[in-house]
């Protein structure tokens, strides 16, 4: 798939599994038990030991099922290492100019973290394909419903605090994908106890965002 396809792969599927694991080895195992409950979108973030490694890895796993990307990315250096790695986004905690560039130059999707307006259409216009609006918890979704109605044009994936109970508000509110942490795949995922604990929250969080937007934004 190309930019313009992964970019209504995410829009169409909305769920980002966002997996810091301390052991990384089983970062195929939990792609593969997202995939088998409808996520098809993967973050892996650079907190994860030899996190390009692991990107490499799952996509070898999981080919197309699912998208998978990085997170946490803040150098440019990060974003050479896990696009050759074959991330297709890169999801960063802040909004990095060059982070962006080095992002677009290379092919991928790049997805700044933004919490203000000004931070958020700087980022739009310096080309960012989304923008992360972290951490969402502190606007909470009547936040998300505002930035839409000021910036209809800007793509918009709230992440941070967001799980059962709140991610339903968050699609309601006009969210383009939703970003979603520690409530889905935990950092000490290691076993097949945990990978069952995954694929339960993971069929229960597709439910719930399925339940939105009831207003059509985009």
């Amino acid at each position: 798939m190309g930019v313009e396809q992964d970019v209504q792969f995410i829009c169409k599927h909305k769920l980002i599994a966002i997996a810091r694991l301390d052991h990384p080895e089983i970062a195929p195992h939990v792609a593969k038990s997202l995939a088998a409950n409808d996520i098809r979108i993967l973050e892996i973030t650079m907190t994860t030991p030899k996190a390009p490694q692991v990107i490499a890895e799952v996509i070898q796993s999981v080919g197309e099922d699912v998208l998978v990307g990085a997170g946490t990315c803040t150098t440019v250096d990060h974003v050479r290492k896990v696009t050759q790695a074959g991330a297709r986004f890169v999801v960063s905690p802040c909004f990095f100019p060059q982070v962006v560039k080095a992002t677009l130059d290379a092919g991928a999707i790049a997805i700044p973290g933004c919490m203000t307006p000004t931070e958020i259409l700087t980022a739009h216009r310096a080309g960012a394909t989304f923008v992360k609006v972290f951490p969402a918890s502190i606007g909470g979704p009547s936040y998300i419903r505002t930035l839409r109605g000021l910036f209809p044009e800007v793509r918009l994936i709230p992440t941070g605090g967001i799980g059962m109970d709140n991610i339903t508000d968050f699609a309601q509110a006009g969210a383009h994908a939703i970003g979603v942490g520690g409530n889905l795949v935990k950092r000490r995922t290691e076993d097949d106890a945990h990978l069952t604990e995954i694929a339960v929250r993971a069929s229960t969080l597709v439910e719930a965002i399925a339940a939105g937007p009831k207003k059509k934004y985009f």
